[in-house]
């Protein structure tokens, strides 16, 4: 959560936080239980910008 902060594009933050094999998992699981996000309307590659998904935001 920490590495996705400020929004950045997936690939830095996955290589900051080590070994890609082991970290892209975590980061698809993340997204895809809503932990962290990334804009539908376009194509999932490794350049989209994530964020952290703000639960305030969705309560609103």
């Amino acid at each position: 959560m920490e590495a996705f902060g400020s929004p950045r594009p997936a690939v830095e933050a996955v290589c900051e936080l080590g070994d890609p094999i082991a970290v892209w998992p975590a980061v698809f699981h993340a997204l895809w239980s809503g932990v962290l996000r990334v804009r539908l309307d376009e194509p999932l590659h490794e350049r989209a910008i994530v964020s952290v998904a703000r639960q305030g935001a969705e309560a609103a």
